[in-house]
């Protein structure tokens, strides 16, 4: 079996089988996979009509894989994969990002062979794109407090959808952001400028959409996505001037009706187990949260 490192031309290979099985998660989708490959380094290999995606951490020396995708016989493909780390020397063999569908999955093949841990800090949160875009009924009430307000503070501020001609002031944006944030100070928020700034220089070619919110000649907000299944889209980046009162609610709410009213759902992703992210996404009422696990291989296959 081999494996290769992820590059931006496995694009249309990571698509082709993404599709097959389109789970709702990020750990799921091309540009996500390609943006953190740095800080998450990702190797795959085509396998018995599977994609075998094998993620590593600078954090820590264990190697995890998602789980396979394609058609055929994934069992088979599962068993094959620990023979292989087994050939490598290693008695470590586990998956991570396994969403609740694929928890079922591999419990029914492997009944009792998995110790599954729960990763509430990757759940993924999922939402209508018409409650994100009409924010109706008595819960969305502040939301739309919030954009209203925006809209009488700033009432000539502008919508402009992503292109090249706004992408030296949408990387110039991420720069101000990075020094209020200090990133060079974090690693994780180094990885995700790093992430940002990579998803911008490809951005037509991962098929990305984005958009800034602008007031005169500063972007308040801006933000990047694309969609990810058959019926979802996910929103890869969103950052906003909180000295401008209702940045947030307005790039949010203008973003998924101008870009993804055609969908049904939105997936804003994890909240890391940060509070106020985690308060932030809930404050958005999502219909449901995509479980996460990791599962760890208790005995032989």
């Amino acid at each position: 079996m081999q494996f290769k490192e992820i590059e931006l031309a496995d694009k249309e290979l990571y698509d082709k089988y993404f599709r097959i099985k389109q789970y709702p998660s990020i750990d799921y989708n091309f540009t996500n996979l390609y943006a953190y490959r740095e800080q998450w380094p990702i190797w795959h290999a085509i396998h018995n009509n599977h994609l075998c995606v094998k993620c590593g951490s600078i954090y820590e020396a264990e190697k995890y894989y998602l789980m396979p995708v394609g058609e055929g016989d994934t069992a088979q493909v599962i068993k094959d994969l620990y023979s292989y780390e087994k050939s490598l020397g290693k008695d470590f063999f586990a998956f991570v990002g396994v969403t609740l569908e694929g928890k079922k999955e591999l419990e029914a093949m492997f009944p009792g062979k998995f110790e599954y841990e729960d990763c509430r800090e990757y759940y993924e949160y999922i939402y209508l794109s018409e409650d994100l875009i009409n924010l109706k009924g008595k819960k969305y009430h502040a939301k739309r407090n919030h954009i209203n307000k925006f809209k009488v503070l700033f009432p000539d501020y502008q919508y402009i959808p992503f292109s090249e001609a706004i992408k030296e002031d949408f990387l110039a944006t991420i720069d101000e952001w990075c020094k209020g944030m200090d990133c060079d100070e974090n690693e994780d928020l180094k990885h995700e400028k790093k992430a940002i700034l990579d998803l911008l220089e490809h951005y037509e070619e991962l098929e990305l959409k984005g958009a800034i919110i602008k007031i005169k000649d500063k972007i308040v907000a801006c933000t990047l996505g694309q969609q990810m299944t058959d019926d979802m889209a996910v929103i890869h980046i969103e950052k906003a001037d909180t000295d401008y009162q209702g940045a947030y609610a307005i790039i949010n709410q203008s973003f998924c009706e101008r870009e993804f009213s055609s969908l049904k759902y939105i997936n804003r992703e994890e909240d890391l187990n940060i509070e106020g992210l985690r308060k932030a996404k809930l404050s958005y009422n999502p219909i449901r949260l995509v479980e996460k696990y990791a599962a760890y291989l208790k005995e032989e296959l």
